[in-house]
């Protein structure tokens, strides 16, 4: 590793936690108790410190509670840290002076600093309190601070890479370990993947970033599958539950009921978010109230264990990668590995099959989110079958609904994982096979794989099988024959698929069939290509599917765009609108390029320019 560390700040800044100094210090203003709360290794302690020392703050007391492992000497602990023998002479000494008093790492201790608080507020009534812990004290009164991880990078452009304080921070621990990352862009997106991959976590990048010495951060990016051995702390410094990775999980683990501690493992099978009913199947077992799946949850969320938030218009959960591997071990440990993953493919199949059934007659964007939701845990359930499974009948019918990702940024990763399904069985069987051949091709056609594409196609279109498969295939093959400039192929195809659609009633596609058809139209009769697309319009209604709307409003805008591109341009940009409103982010690309191409037709080139950039 050579050259400098351009973009590193400063030793000493609290990287990206401005916002949470200025969070803390309001509420500090306006509570008397506030409780900062995170995960293990989030910097709780660090922002607390630093907001204590801000220039114009009430004299601070820190009480440390880490060390402390008997609940009853709490309240001698805290005195002391004031200076007196006991609470009841510090009131009588410091009870009217302001005074901010911190209460660090009290997560292990709640009930007796939750006690311990309620004499402090009604001792000294110009108190104000400031305690760090992983979980609530959950006391009257008590505001509660969630300190998030450090941001990671959106994507890999630099200045994405540049201004992620995830990323800064690795700089400046790897500088201060006494290693020089390169400033090369290919160093630059290996340190955002580590900075992804540990969640923004800034205990596990410190760790990342102290093995620079002697890895490079391809090195390190490569071992990260075994992190709990490679994130550790060469000498027995600093808090004992921060010198690993591991134990600073273990600290939270440890600390849960056995019934709880199961549950948590269990939840280890899942690759992505997951809502109440996924978690109930996987880790509730069979004879435990929903209820009891709903308390479990909660308090794996109080104490930073769990993510949630919401998704699909549905309360979503999700661990962290570093906190789902950890469980993963857990489970590995007590022997229920497979089983749990073997519940958990099986909840998923079901998913699948339903997201496959109502996806054929209605493109709702409940749907749409939906599948965006289950995608990681339907693509890691097809990677397990491709290991342990004799056929391919759990594998295509869990992949099929990953055809609604194809067009949103994800081909790549659909062509990858179809691909891998059909060297395991490349014979050819199982439910909805055709249905997994089409969507492979329809992903190979959007990667630039056009030959791929056609030789996958000509077996379903050749087979006697003319179900959903099929309609996938022609659809395919049509862009395929459009590609090859064979308009006449492409009609044909078109019209096979639409007979077929409408014999099936699979309304969904029956629609979106008919606006390809305008399209193709367009090329030679663009007022009957209007009509061919208000046909189809006017069926969206019924099916309630605004992503075909978005389809539709954009379709309508290149046909007009023949004839009257700026008529065209309004007409996109509300269609632009639509899917902005609707979370459709294949609709929102595809409107500015048409947006570009109309005005591209209207003589405003600058225009035209600003919407494809």
């Amino acid at each position: 590793m050579t050259s400098t560390t351009r973009g590193a700040p400063a030793p000493g800044t609290m990287l990206g936690r401005e916002a949470d100094l200025a969070r803390l210090a309001g509420a500090l203003r306006r509570h008397r108790l506030v409780t900062v709360t995170g995960p293990g290794g989030v910097g709780k302690t660090r922002l607390v410190r630093e907001a204590v020392h801000e220039p114009g703050g009430l004299p601070a007391v820190i009480c440390e509670l880490a060390s402390v492992r008997d609940p009853s000497g709490v309240p001698s602990v805290i005195a002391e840290s004031l200076g007196f023998p006991d609470v009841t002479a510090a009131a009588a000494a410091l009870g009217d002076q302001p005074r901010l008093l911190v209460l660090d790492n009290a997560e292990h201790l709640l009930d007796a600093v939750a006690a311990s608080v309620e004499r402090l507020r009604a001792a000294g009534p110009r108190w104000r309190l400031l305690v760090t812990s992983r979980e609530p004290l959950d006391v009257p009164g008590e505001q509660v601070l969630v300190l998030a991880p450090l941001p990671v990078p959106d994507d890999d452009a630099d200045a994405s890479i540049r201004s992620s304080p995830a990323v800064q921070l690795f700089l400046q621990r790897a500088t201060e370990a006494g290693a020089t990352p390169s400033d090369d862009p290919t160093t630059a997106r290996t340190v955002a993947a580590i900075a992804r991959r540990l969640d923004g976590l800034p205990l596990a990048i410190e760790l990342a970033a102290a093995r620079t010495r002697s890895l490079d951060p391809r090195d390190i990016l490569r071992h990260l599958d075994a992190r709990f051995e490679l994130l550790t702390r060469r000498r027995d410094r600093g808090p004992e539950r921060h010198r690993s990775l591991e134990a600073a999980i273990d600290w939270s683990y440890d600390r849960l009921e056995p019934g709880v501690q199961r549950f948590f493992a269990s939840l280890g099978a899942f690759s992505g978010p997951f809502p109440v009913a996924a978690a109930h199947t996987v880790a509730g077992g069979p004879d435990t109230p929903e209820t009891v799946t709903i308390d479990r949850l909660d308090i794996l969320v109080n104490r930073s264990l769990l993510s949630v938030g919401e998704r699909a218009g549905d309360t979503v959960y999700w661990l962290p990668e570093t906190i789902r591997l950890y469980a993963r071990r857990q489970l590995e440990a007590s022997g229920e590995l497979a089983p749990c993953d073997a519940r958990c493919i099986d909840h998923y199949v079901g998913v699948a099959a339903s997201l496959v059934t109502r996806g054929a007659f209605g493109w709702s964007a409940e749907l749409f989110q939906q599948v965006q939701v289950a995608q990681a845990n339907l693509q890691d359930a097809v990677r397990r079958c491709l290991l342990a499974d004799p056929d391919p009948d759990r594998a295509t019918i869990l992949f099929a609904p990953l055809w609604g990702l194809v067009h949103n940024g994800r081909a790549e990763k659909v062509f990858d994982l179809g691909e891998q399904i059909l060297r395991r069985w490349p014979d050819g069987s199982g439910p909805v096979w055709d249905m997994a051949v089409a969507t492979t091709a329809t992903a190979a056609l959007l990667t630039d794989r056009p030959q791929r594409a056609e030789d996958l196609l000509a077996g379903v279109l050749a087979g006697g099988e003319r179900g959903v498969g099929f309609v996938l295939a022609a659809r395919a093959d049509h862009l395929v024959a459009l590609r090859a400039g064979d308009p006449a192929r492409a009609a044909a195809r078109l019209a096979e698929a639409i007979e077929v659609a409408d014999t099936l009633a699979l309304v969904a596609f029956t629609i979106e069939l008919r606006l390809f058809a305008a399209l193709l139209e367009a090329r030679t009769d663009a007022a009957a290509a209007l009509v061919l697309v208000d046909e189809a319009l006017a069926r969206t209604a019924a099916g309630d599917s605004p992503i075909l709307q978005v389809f539709g409003a954009l379709v309508r805008g290149a046909v007009t765009a023949v004839e009257d591109p700026d008529r065209a341009r309004t007409v996109i940009e509300e269609a632009i609108a639509l899917a902005e409103a609707t979370g459709y982010p294949w609709g929102i690309g595809a409107g500015w390029r048409a947006l570009g191409a109309a005005g591209i037709a209207a003589g405003d080139v600058a225009g035209a320019a600003t919407a494809l950039h």
